[in-house]
């Protein structure tokens, strides 16, 4: 039951970062849709 709790634990960071980056990389997207118009 601990490894259940640590392993959603690190599943919860790294959900946390792909959260964080999101805006980054729809910015970056946008980017790149700007430049090529």
């Amino acid at each position: 039951m601990i490894s259940f709790s640590k392993n959603l634990r690190r599943t919860t960071k790294k959900f946390s970062n792909f959260i964080n980056q999101l805006p980054v990389a729809i910015k970056n997207e946008v980017e790149k849709i700007r430049s090529l118009q």
